[in-house]
């Protein structure tokens, strides 16, 4: 893909943005991320719950213990120049931090942190990846592995090291059939899917894995306040195996694809293949939100210019 990248506070071409190969964070896998998306609204383009991306960012930082050489406010202003110059359709923000020194140890050799942020055309990449994400609803599979424990990895930072395993779960899941995966923790409980968080409808009450094991989404935490304003009663907590199979009503959500309905886990269909009404409800809230339509959730949106 061509367009600029912003790098160490320069934009350059993509196809002159470099990692040496032997560099601590490809080598060890020690790299932060973030992806933003973006929706144009009345011609200009609003990038979703920026801030909570950089306070994210920023803490995956200091989970590994990287200092990052810019401050929320440089990044923020960054991230949308960066949407500005490239002029894309269908923003989605890439945006990484890494050690760029060579490798020798496990600890890297100094300080020096490399920043880099990047706008792509998110439906361009879905389409020529021929990614799942581009499905209306999928089936899960629940895998054989187990999320990683918070004792062993930082599981709530954005860290390449950790999706390894979310990579190979994934591979999982599709050799048996299924578009996503679905990971129980250590304790047997559900966690998450390969890159989504999961939430069931029973009853009309809408249950969530606690934080225990996982990453804290964005956009899982957009729909835990959008419900609550809705009326609909949410419950962060663990949830056993079998409510997966037992749920009216069962959705994945994650940046790029907010709302994204199940409609079978292993062998069982759920709600007879169609999407619920719960999940319906809140994925019209959530387009409304986007699309500008809702004020109250304005404080979500930051405008590029």
């Amino acid at each position: 893909m061509s367009g600029k990248v912003w790098i160490n506070g320069k934009f350059i071409d993509r196809e002159e943005a470099k990692i040496d190969i032997f560099s601590h964070s490809l080598q060890r896998g020690s790299n932060i991320f973030e992806r933003i998306i973006c929706y144009e609204i009345e011609g200009r383009i609003a990038v979703f719950r920026l801030d909570d991306h950089l306070d994210r960012f920023k803490n995956s930082a200091e989970l590994i213990r990287m200092q990052l050489p810019y401050s929320r406010d440089e990044l923020k202003e960054a991230v949308k120049e960066t949407v500005n110059i490239n002029k894309v359709r269908n923003p989605y923000i890439k945006m990484s931090a890494h050690f760029p020194s060579d490798e020798l140890d496990v600890i890297p050799p100094d300080n020096l942190v490399q920043v880099a942020i990047a706008a792509v055309d998110i439906l361009a990449m879905i389409q020529q990846q021929k990614s799942t994400r581009i499905k209306p609803t999928l089936k899960v599979k629940v895998i054989s592995q187990r999320k990683l424990h918070p004792n062993t990895a930082p599981v709530k930072a954005k860290v390449s090291a950790n999706y390894l395993s979310s990579m190979l779960a994934k591979y999982e899941a599709q050799d048996a059939g299924a578009d996503e995966a679905i990971i129980l923790d250590c304790e047997g409980n559900v966690a998450e899917a390969s890159a989504e968080n999961i939430f069931l409808v029973k009853n009309g009450v809408i249950a969530t894995p606690d934080l225990d094991y996982i990453l804290s989404g964005i956009t899982r935490k957009s729909v835990i306040e959008i419900a609550g304003d809705m009326g609909i009663r949410v419950e962060e907590r663990k949830v056993k195996r079998d409510e997966l199979d037992e749920a009216d009503e069962l959705f994945l959500t994650a940046t790029s694809v907010k709302i994204w309905p199940v409609i079978q886990v292993d062998d069982k269909v759920i709600n007879d293949g169609e999407v619920g009404e719960v999940s319906q409800r809140l994925n019209n809230e959530f387009n409304k939100i986007i699309s500008g339509k809702n004020e109250k959730y304005n404080k979500w949106l930051t405008y590029t210019r």
